[in-house]
This record gives structure tokens, C-alpha cells and sequence, in this order.
């Protein structure tokens, strides 16, 4: 009797040894297909984002204004309180709408 259930632990050990194999052989598989599929969905996106900025971008022109040596003392800060009320917006008022223009706009 020892000898059949010796035979049948054989035949069931190598029975789950085979199923194993399988099963690690299919997750190998399928753990590799998603990898493909993500690297392809992440080209997918990069280059519909890589379309639709330079889209953006030939569709209006990007513009930068760069201003410097601003100075709001000697004439400029007499002028500021007797006609600006004191507001040091006031030199900037009339070229407001200019200044809303570019993307970005840097004033030192």
C-alpha cells in the first residue's frame, strides 16, 4: 500500500509542479505584455501632448517683455504724489493693456 500511495503523491507532486511552471510561465507572459502596452499607451500620450503644445504654441506666438532701470524717486516720485495721488501704479496706468500682453513680463 505504501508503494501506491507512494506513486500517487509522484504523480500529484509532479502534476502540481507542472501547473506551477505553467502559471509562472503565463504570468511572465502577461507581466511582459503589460509592460509593452503601458510603453506604448506612454508614447501614445507624449506624443499627443507633443501635438497639442506645439499647436498651442503656432497658434500664438509666445512673447517675453523684459523693462529695467525702473526708478520711482527724484521727478518720478514728486510726480507720483502731486498728480498719481501717491499710487505708484500711476506711470504704469497708460500702458496697462500693453504690459497684459505677453505670457510673461519682467520689470526690474
Amino acid at each position: 500500500m505504501t508503494s501506491y500511495f507512494r506513486k500517487t503523491y509522484q504523480k500529484t507532486s509532479i502534476f502540481i509542479l507542472i501547473i506551477l511552471s505553467i502559471a509562472v510561465l503565463v504570468g511572465c507572459f502577461l507581466i511582459l505584455e503589460i509592460k509593452k502596452t503601458e510603453t506604448e499607451i506612454q508614447e501614445i500620450l507624449l506624443s499627443q501632448i507633443s501635438e497639442s503644445f506645439y499647436l498651442r504654441i503656432k497658434e500664438k506666438p509666445i512673447t517675453l517683455f523684459f523693462v529695467g532701470d525702473i526708478m520711482l524717486d527724484r521727478g518720478v516720485e514728486y510726480m507720483i504724489k502731486n498728480y498719481g495721488g501717491g499710487d505708484y501704479k500711476f506711470p504704469f496706468l497708460k500702458i496697462t493693456e500693453f504690459l497684459k500682453k505677453p505670457i510673461f513680463c519682467l520689470a526690474i
